[in-house]
């Protein structure tokens, strides 16, 4: 965790090929009974899989992560801290060119969220610590059966 005092970080903008790039942002800081840690990246390319040819037909996708620590003194023996995070993904399937040609479109998302929320009690080499958790996650998936079941596979 970062000591006290200023807030530092970054943030970063990559750019490459087939229109991918990556935002990047993190910071922490602190006051005298506070410190936290925030960061976040998102990802975008236009080849999100192998697909199976060089030029890519329908297969962008997107990832992102935020991530947050908060650490708080409450009193000289208790200690309070949240961690929490949420994902969250898009991505296309490649298509051949005849599926590509019959508009195939096949998708899927994905997302969670987790936290944690937990206390600290410490007394002398004596310690008590109390702890909820929460977690979801979600995939959707969104097939083309129509363009599927008309022979438009391989």
């Amino acid at each position: 965790m970062e000591q006290p005092g200023r807030p530092r970080g970054f943030a970063e903008q990559l750019l490459s090929g087939y229109q991918t790039s990556q935002s990047t942002v993190q910071f922490g800081g602190g006051a005298p009974r506070l410190q936290y840690y925030i960061s976040g990246v998102r990802n975008f390319t236009n080849r999100r899989l192998d697909p199976v040819t060089q030029d890519p037909l329908h297969d962008a996708g997107t990832d992102s992560v935020a991530f947050g620590k908060f650490d708080y003194e409450a009193g000289a023996n208790d200690r309070v801290i949240l961690d929490a995070a949420r994902t969250d993904a898009y991505l296309q399937l490649p298509n051949d060119e005849l599926q590509q040609a019959a508009g195939r479109d096949v998708t899927q998302r994905e997302d969670g969220d987790f936290a944690n929320l937990i206390w600290r009690h410490t007394q002398g080499l004596n310690g008590v610590t109390a702890a909820l958790y929460t977690h979801q996650s979600r995939l959707r998936y969104t097939g083309d059966p129509a363009v599927d079941l008309a022979g438009a596979t391989p």
